[in-house]
């Protein structure tokens, strides 16, 4: 977005806002906006659940506003955000799980509360207001302001998601992270299994390799690239019953989706937190997946060939390379000598764990939902 671009954009929004002003807020309304998606997933979508399960009379209204980087696509965006600041100027509670224009470019009625839930489960590599920005940029007018609240999952988070969305501390909620509750439930683990082995058949005898790493470029560049040696892998691996799953990260879209008997890409619908339960082995780098896997408790591969390039540039919360947990490689050959040797050690998992997590009971879902309705909806 360019200076011109924000400047109309600001206008246009601000214009509809008063306007939408005159209407009074809904106190049952609760509003969650994603553009990560184009249906609930995450966070918002547990949070929701335990909220329509605890009260019939709420009024849920959902935002899935994606921004796409060309002219028609902009300026598509922007009417579709006149939508979003309706509800943002008559909703009782909004929700959003990731950075969201109207929220951040216009101040909200004092009795409207906006809540970050953001869409990881930790702190890890460094986001939001906390990335240093080399160049002046416009996003540097809007990033991450106006939340009332966040809600997440730890202490050792807290003061980093304080800073990362220019708040302070007490404003930052220690309530749970609603997306890893499924991994405490084991009725919920049986029943991810068997809608996974029920869509791959095929893959019930295999050994199952997850690959998920992070996001990697900003903006409308993106580094798509599958930079592990697959035809290396399958030559070494795949007679010893394993087979790759691939799941590209959200904002990238892979260059050769091509499956073959020992590599498969992952539907878009298959959330990564349901792969998990059924995978032997997760490859990733520095998502912050590996805070959720941690509590599965099974082995890790860190494949992370330009760590040098992510400490400089976004950096980390924690020394990366003494306080993960899992094998951290660099090259293809790497990764496949450990799953061959299949000595992994996991000595580390329960303090990572302890770190990153102050609930481990599968009810930070309902943690949020009865704070919500106590101290929001059903406060005069």
């Amino acid at each position: 977005m360019n200076k011109l671009e924000y400047t109309l954009s600001n206008i246009f929004l601000h214009f509809f806002y008063y306007l939408f002003c005159l209407i009074p807020v809904n106190n049952k309304k609760i509003t969650f906006s994603t553009p990560r998606n184009t249906k609930l997933d995450g966070n918002i979508k547990y949070i929701y659940r335990a909220l329509k399960e605890k009260r019939d009379d709420l009024k849920f209204v959902f935002l899935f506003d994606k921004y796409d980087y060309s002219l028609k696509g902009k300026i598509l965006y922007l009417l579709r955000l006149v939508k979003g600041v309706y509800h943002l100027a008559t909703s009782r509670v909004f929700i959003v799980d990731n950075a969201y224009f109207p929220v951040h470019v216009i101040k909200h009625k004092k009795r409207t509360v906006v809540i970050q839930v953001w869409h990881a489960a930790g702190a890890m590599k460094k986001f939001g207001n906390d990335v240093e920005i080399k160049e002046e940029a416009v996003e540097d007018k809007f990033r991450h302001k106006n939340y009332d609240y966040c809600i997440m999952g730890s202490d050792f988070s807290k003061k980093h998601y304080a800073t990362a969305f220019g708040m302070d501390e007490e404003k930052v909620l220690v309530l749970g992270s609603a997306r890893t509750d499924l991994f405490f439930k084991e009725d919920v683990l049986d029943r991810v299994e068997n809608e996974f082995y029920d869509k791959y058949p095929n893959l019930k005898s295999k050994k199952i390799i997850l690959y998920a790493p992070t996001f990697r470029g900003r903006g409308n560049e993106k580094d798509t690239k599958l930079h592990l040696n697959v035809e290396k892998m399958k030559e070494e691996l795949q007679s010893l019953g394993y087979v790759l799953l691939y799941k590209p990260h959200l904002n990238a879209k892979s260059e050769d989706n091509k499956d073959d008997d020992f590599i498969k890409y992952l539907d878009k619908e298959d959330v990564l937190n349901k792969v998990m339960p059924v995978c032997d082995i997760l490859i990733t780098d520095y998502s912050s997946a590996v805070i959720e896997y941690s509590v599965l408790r099974k082995p890790l591969i860190l494949y992370v060939y330009d760590l040098e390039e992510y400490i400089d540039d976004p950096g980390f919360y924690q020394d990366f390379e003494t306080e993960m947990i899992g094998e951290q490689v660099k090259k293809t050959d790497d990764v496949i000598r450990l799953i061959k040797d299949n000595k992994f050690d996991l000595s580390g998992y329960d303090e990572f764990i302890n770190t990153h997590y102050k609930y481990l009971d599968g009810n930070s879902s309902d943690r949020i939902a009865d704070y919500l309705i106590k101290n929001f909806i059903d406060k005069k």
